[in-house]
């Protein structure tokens, strides 16, 4: 529990940081209150939009209350508490101070709240992202351990081959190849759709369809990079393990070879590939922009683009601190699991 809380603390300046640097951006690239009310608002208008947003506040205390707004813990207004305060500790006059939900404000151009948006789209990149990893882990440990174990041999060469072809193709490049090869010119044979989301309704908007195929090749295109990755990483790890002496003891006790590779090596092998998993699948929870795009997925990349695109400040800031945390949340599990891989980090 003490490392638990060591980690946390260090965890959090980070998103202090980031939530500071993001509401500098926001008030240097523009007026919030002209993107809200259009550039061609009357001044009553865009008094109303500042007072109701509180950008008539001086600057300090426009950040003291962006905090607030996003912090789980603080003080919640009187017209929103029914919708956000979860746990009062104390109720002052107008309002109270306690639990509530974070406030990411609303979109300028739907007035949708940010959280919502991102909750929305979130399944569609949680289902993207576990798939990709599950892929790429899945492959790239096998075939790891399998190029380790015949290292010099032809398996090794090839696998060590494709790994580098792998890490080193942008997955949007990998994307266009994939689509071409298996939806364009294959696709009457694999039946794989270039673009479509894994639920789908149908023509009269009553009910939903799973729709599997259309994970294949986003899958692909995003597993391919971290696949390489997780190849090499193990097969450079399991080659250090395997010359260490306690391997050799082990054999020499007679402990059969798949004990000895799967059971003694891997375990101990694993601490650079739990960085690289933990690393990666963070990046792709964050949103793979170009391939959810490409594909025409609805995730949190494809939303990250259109706010960006329409200079949708809320949704785009919101997307960003989804991001950092996702970030943030995937190092604590990785360090806990060090210590569950090798009993040596404990």
């Amino acid at each position: 529990m003490t490392w638990l809380r060591g980690r946390i603390l260090q965890a959090i300046p980070l998103l202090w940081g980031l939530i500071t640097l993001l509401f500098c951006i926001i008030h240097v690239l523009g007026d919030p209150s002209r993107m809200i009310a259009g550039q061609r608002s009357d001044l009553s208008t865009l008094a109303s939009v500042r007072k109701s947003f509180r950008l008539d506040l001086p600057l300090w205390q426009q950040y003291l209350w962006y905090l607030n707004d996003l912090s789980p813990v603080g003080y919640c207004p009187e017209d929103k508490i029914s919708s956000q305060s979860l746990l009062v500790f104390y109720s002052p006059n107008a309002g109270v101070v306690g639990l509530k939900k974070p406030d990411l404000g609303r979109s300028f151009q739907t007035n949708r709240p940010v959280l919502e948006m991102i909750f929305d789209k979130l399944p569609g990149t949680l289902a993207l992202a576990i798939f990709s990893m599950l892929f790429a882990i899945m492959v790239g440990i096998s075939c790891g351990v399998w190029a380790a174990v015949r290292k010099g041999q032809w398996p090794d060469r090839v696998v060590s081959f494709l790994a580098m072809l792998g890490v080193s193709a942008p997955s949007f490049t990998v994307a266009v190849i994939l689509i071409w090869l298996l939806a364009v010119r294959a696709g009457s044979w694999t039946g794989l759709p270039v673009s479509g989301y894994l639920l789908e309704e149908d023509t009269f908007g009553t009910a939903l369809r799973v729709r599997p195929e259309t994970l294949i090749l986003p899958v692909l295109a995003l597993g391919l990079r971290p696949l390489s990755l997780i190849l090499q990483l193990t097969r450079n790890s399991m080659l250090e393990v395997l010359g260490l002496d306690y391997i050799r003891s082990a054999r020499a006790k007679g402990l059969s070879e798949r004990q000895v590779i799967w059971k003694h090596g891997l375990r101990n092998a694993l601490n650079p590939v739990i960085t690289a998993v933990s690393g990666w699948f963070a990046s792709l929870l964050a949103g793979v922009f170009f391939i959810e795009f490409m594909f025409d997925w609805q995730g949190m990349g494809k939303l990250t683009l259109e706010a960006l695109h329409k200079s949708d400040y809320p949704v785009l800031s919101g997307c960003v601190l989804f991001t950092g945390l996702s970030f943030i949340l995937m190092n604590l599990i990785a360090d806990g699991l060090y210590a569950l891989a090798d009993p040596r980090v404990k």
